[in-house]
């Protein structure tokens, strides 16, 4: 006991002081004369998410002269989110250049700290149109929407700051930023179009759905369609979304299709499922898509579409699924349907669940008009081997049709069921009796010897072949002048050194 406590000990001390040893060594960086490994051990800082680096951090903002190093140190410091940092913060969002002074305004944003919004507030009547936007921003995400009109203002009366102006107007659910951002919707600058999209659908107010509805129709560029399919997602809120997105499922890209079918299934009322559960059966719909589609929609189904995704998967033999066992209702359910393939997979899945309670149910099914329905149950029992199954099998075996017995033989193989077996010693098709005797002989009993015999002597090599696959797995010394007289009788060279061999092994059991 002793040893393993000294050495959780030893691992834990390993491991603080590799860690310890990767901070001290990002220090050391922070000090090198290259600006680029200054820079990478500035942003490897805020990376390694430990509040211990906030001082070395502030120390070194204190000293450093390059924009872009000063920059991953305040990104650094956002993402610490450390109030120490708070005032030297303000002080660059005042005093640097613009890109500087910005990125200080977002790492303020993040900041919980009852000294940021005055100072903020003093930033929206800076001068500079481009610091009032990102000052409107970090104050709503302080919970303060003062600077929304004055963002609004910005996006009016100064195009040079008008995408700024759109990036901040995100963090806004209000009407009026969803009103002020849609008319950008048709700019013939693509990166203006494209952030309006994206801020439409981070505002998440449904004043946006029917503009970028309007947008799927007309535009061209993909990044700007990927973009609206995300944020009629986000927002949602319309019937008329996922009819207008399924087209989408069957693009070229990947990537559009891919953003269809998550769209469709974040839309809220479970209105999309049904596009969802038609795409995978649509035949302009790739493979890869229709079988995300059936997932998606078998994920997101809740009561009021649950049955509908379910009976869509049982009646599509190409998804082969295992159910659980809160499906298992649903599935029993459809055991009665009018659709043999539905029956058929709805037993099959509930004997894939594997609980006994559920058998009782199951035996229903081998009355049910369908052999292959029939032929689906069976193999369930005998690949769960499912023994109370497979004694319920007995009642059925005499008045299945042929090629159904062979499974039911097996499933009595497979459930070790020697007396369902020997139902088959008397079975009216030979190749039959013969499968029984091999599968007795594997579980050690040598009922079929006479059946072996007979197989012997025919002059079907089939069943000649599983004849002497049935004597080698008895190794009965009886067999022995049988073997020998096929030796004789047969001329192929390699059927003569079989028989010889199978000779051999039974004299040397």
């Amino acid at each position: 006991m002793k040893r393993g406590i000294l050495f959780i000990a030893c691992f834990l001390l390993t491991s603080t002081g590799s860690f310890a040893g990767r901070l001290e060594d990002t220090f050391d960086k922070l000090k090198s004369s290259e600006t680029l490994k200054r820079r990478q051990a500035a942003r490897a800082l805020g990376s390694l998410q430990n509040k211990k680096a906030v001082s070395e951090i502030i120390f070194a903002l204190k000293k450093e002269i390059t924009d872009e190093v000063k920059i991953a140190l305040i990104d650094s410091l956002g993402i610490l989110k450390s109030t120490a940092a708070t005032s030297l913060l303000i002080e660059k969002a005042k005093k640097e250049t613009d890109a500087v002074r910005i990125c200080a305004i977002i790492a303020l944003g993040k900041i919980t700290d009852t000294e940021i919004i005055p100072e903020l507030k003093k930033l929206l009547k800076d001068k500079s149109p481009q610091i009032r936007c990102y000052a409107a921003g970090a104050l709503r995400k302080q919970e303060n929407k003062d600077g929304l009109k004055i963002i609004i203002e910005v996006l009016k009366t100064s195009p040079e700051a008008a995408l700024s102006a759109i990036k901040n107007l995100s963090e806004f659910s209000e009407k009026k930023a969803a009103e002020s951002l849609i008319p950008f919707l048709k700019n013939k600058d693509t990166l203006m179009r494209l952030h309006s999209v994206w801020a439409l659908g981070k505002t998440g107010n449904k004043t946006a759905v029917h503009p970028l509805l309007e947008l799927l129709k007309t535009e061209k560029n993909r990044g700007i369609l990927l973009k609206t399919i995300e944020a009629l997602g986000k927002i949602g809120g319309e019937e008329k979304i996922a009819s207008s997105v399924y087209p989408f499922l069957s693009h070229e890209y990947k990537s559009i299709a891919l953003e269809a079918v998550k769209t469709l299934s974040l839309l809220e009322n479970e209105s999309g499922i049904s596009y969802l559960v038609a795409g995978a059966k649509d035949e302009k719909v790739s493979r890869e898509i229709q079988r995300l589609c059936m997932t998606s929609a078998r994920q997101r189904a809740g009561k009021r579409t649950r049955e509908e995704v379910i009976k869509a998967l049982l009646g599509d033999t190409r998804w082969t699924m295992s159910w659980s066992k809160e499906e298992a209702d649903v599935l029993i359910k459809f055991t009665s349907d009018k659709n043999e393939i539905v029956r058929t997979m709805a037993y099959a899945g509930l004997a894939g669940i594997n609980i006994e309670k559920y058998w009782e149910i199951i035996k229903r099914g081998l009355t049910d008009k369908s052999s292959n329905l029939r032929k689906a149950i069976v193999s369930k029992i005998g690949d769960f081997k499912f023994n109370q199954g497979a004694e319920n099998l007995k009642e059925f075996f005499p008045r299945e049709e042929q090629e159904l017995k062979k499974t039911i033989l097996e499933t009595f193989y497979k459930c070790s069921l020697k007396n369902g077996l020997q139902m088959g010693l008397s079975d009216g098709d030979f190749y039959n009796q013969l499968t029984a005797a091999n599968y007795l002989s594997i579980l050690g009993d040598n009922s079929g010897y006479a059946a072996v015999v007979k197989g012997l002597g025919s002059e079907d090599e089939e069943i000649r072949e599983l004849a002497l696959e049935t004597s080698l797995n008895m190794k009965d010394t009886r067999i022995i002048p049988h073997l020998k007289n096929l030796q004789k009788k047969v001329k192929d060279k390699t059927l003569k050194k079989d028989i010889k061999a199978i000779i051999k092994a039974i004299k040397n059991q």
